[in-house]
This record gives structure tokens, C-alpha cells and sequence, in this order.
């Protein structure tokens, strides 16, 4: 399993949802890593200066659903726990990952 590294934005696509949920669509996350904060950004549509709004609502149930190891922190914005949290997220999209591309770092 690959993890996104201290420095690295990571994106990541999946096909559907875990639990077969979707799987005729494909979903993006960009995990960007840094010290002291692990964040996940989806596409969205900016609607102001401080308000984005998620393009697909299943994908921000889904994360909304994961509260014990992220916490929203912006419309299209979550921050992950800690680096456990970030491992946890990736066993959950493991299987159902398309694409794993190196960004930055």
C-alpha cells in the first residue's frame, strides 16, 4: 500500500466507493501532506470567498462518514488525525483505487 509522504501532494482516484457503492464513477482526492497536518482536498465548486461546495455529494457523505479518523475543515477540505488516520483512509480505498500520481514532492 502507498502512503503519501511528509512534502508530498498526492492524487488519487478511486472507482466508486468502497463497498461497491458508485462504481460506475470515478472519484478524486488530493492528499496533501506536510509537517503537522494531513489534508484532503475534493473537486468542488467555489461559491464565495469562504464556501465550496463538494461536486458530488456521495463522495462528501463518505468522508463526512469517516469522522473518527478526519474532521471537516473547509467546504471541499478534511484533516486527517494523524499519520494512523492517513493509513486507515488509504486501507479503505485500497481496493478500489485507479490511480496514484505524485504531485508535488
Amino acid at each position: 500500500m502507498k502512503i503519501p509522504q511528509v512534502g508530498q501532494r498526492v492524487l488519487i482516484e478511486t472507482s466508486g466507493l468502497p463497498g461497491g457503492l458508485y462504481s460506475d464513477k470515478t472519484y478524486s482526492f488530493s492528499i496533501h501532506r506536510s509537517v503537522g497536518s494531513i489534508v484532503i482536498h475534493v473537486p468542488g465548486h467555489h461559491m464565495g470567498p469562504d464556501i465550496c461546495k463538494p461536486e458530488l455529494p456521495e463522495q462528501e457523505r463518505f468522508l463526512d462518514g469517516h469522522n473518527e479518523i478526519m474532521t471537516r475543515s473547509w467546504g471541499c477540505q478534511w484533516t486527517l488525525h494523524d499519520c494512523m488516520a492517513l493509513e486507515s483512509f488509504m486501507e479503505i480505498v485500497e481496493n478500489i483505487l485507479e490511480k496514484y500520481q505524485v504531485v508535488i514532492g
